[in-house]
């Protein structure tokens, strides 16, 4: 279909990240992020967004200090503001598997999944200074080409929705098992990430439900 970059592409640009942030400086970011998260309202109209369920994020290496911060502490108040659990693959599995990315879980309600979400990136853009940059999930297999659209269709109107562009792998990459894919929101600011990263999971989710 033509979306997406191969999995065996070529090396990832490292992102400079120009500050170690110290704890209050994070802190404020998370809180500044999850507060106009909740105030967009795109949240309780559906009852499965009670469920528990697992996401994977993917991080690039050199952020992901700087949102655990200080022993756990920076990634506490993640967990503490949005009631979701955090945990982060470790480096040298990933180094191993030849990739400079940390796959990140979280688990928990999706509104509180998505709002982790917004308040890490939040965190990575101050990090390089920025106001957008890519994130990336991961999606089943299964399910990349519901996401999709025939076409492109999915894609073409979360585009129009949103006003991100969305570029997925061609095919499974091996150091996720073989049954995920690459998912990523481009060149997004915080609030588009976290309004098409629901729509994303609203569409496989309710896929889900009717088959």
């Amino acid at each position: 279909m033509g979306h997406g970059i191969s999995s065996a592409g070529p090396p990832r640009i490292l992102y400079n990240v120009q500050i170690a942030p110290e704890l209050p400086i994070v802190k404020g970011w998370y809180q500044e992020a999850n507060e106009d998260f909740r105030n967009e309202n795109i949240l309780g109209k559906h009852d499965w967004e009670n469920d528990d369920e697992n996401y994977n994020i993917i991080i690039p290496d050199e952020f992901v200090s700087g949102i655990i911060n200080r022993g756990g502490e920076g990634i506490n108040i993640v967990k503490r503001l949005a009631d979701v659990q955090v945990s982060f693959q470790k480096r040298d599995q990933m180094q191993q598997l030849g990739i400079t990315e940390r796959k990140c879980q979280i688990k928990g309600k999706i509104g509180g999944v998505i709002s982790a979400c917004a308040m890490i990136h939040a965190s990575m853009c101050n990090m390089i200074g920025q106001t957008k940059m890519n994130f990336c999930v991961l999606i089943d297999n299964k399910m990349a080409g519901i996401v999709i659209g025939k076409g492109g269709s999915k894609f073409k109107e979360l585009r129009e929705k949103t006003g991100i562009r969305l570029e997925i792998e061609p095919q499974c990459h091996p150091a996720f098992g073989g049954t995920q894919r690459r998912l990523t929101f481009k060149d997004a600011n915080f609030m588009q990430m976290a309004c098409t990263m629901f729509e994303v999971f609203k569409t496989i989710k309710e896929y889900g439900l009717s088959h």
